[in-house]
């Protein structure tokens, strides 16, 4: 579990934006039928959010693993993380590989929160990393079997392991 009830509640909303921002996007890339759908995982994201935000402000006075030079670690990690992510999505597009570019982002761009587990001393977030990275390398694959648009997979599995887990996050952090 997590050390520190504060850091769950952070981890909720670290966890949350990104699965909402994936549920988001996934959207137009979505057959109408599943549109609805989509949509309301998103507003269960966003609702993860900003409850890990709240439970968070709510629980400013409690300890945390977070000090500050743990927050220039993570920075720095972040930095080069999207740094990479934005070379290879780029050399992607420019190949004519543009719909690889939601693989590459949720593989490349998910590990980075294994640092964020680690930091916050909470080692479950490192299972929610690892899902979104396999939800991403299987999306593409899996869409091409099941019939559905590849984008539209990669962004709603992406998204609803990011989901998990914050609502996990949520649920210790309310503990």
């Amino acid at each position: 579990m997590v050390e520190h009830l504060r850091d769950a509640a952070t981890a909720a909303a670290a966890f949350g934006l990104p699965a909402f921002l994936w549920l988001a996007w996934a959207v137009p890339h979505t057959t109408r039928r599943r549109q609805l759908g989509v949509v309301a995982l998103a507003g269960f994201a966003a609702a993860t959010t900003v409850a890990g935000i709240a439970l968070t402000i709510a629980r400013w006075d409690e300890p945390t693993a977070l000090t500050a030079p743990l927050v220039s670690v993570y920075l720095v990690v972040l930095a080069l993380h999207a740094a990479v992510v934005r070379v290879c999505a780029g050399f992607a597009s420019k190949r004519g590989k543009a719909d690889l570019v939601p693989t590459l982002v949720a593989v490349l761009g998910s590990p980075h929160f294994f640092v964020l587990g680690e930091l916050l001393s909470f080692p479950a977030l490192g299972l929610g990393a690892l899902a979104a990275t396999v939800a991403g390398l299987l999306a593409g694959p899996a869409a091409k079997v099941v019939g559905t648009r590849g984008p539209a997979t990669v962004g709603v599995v992406t998204g609803l392991a990011f989901l998990a887990t914050s609502a996990g996050a949520l649920a210790a952090a309310a503990s």
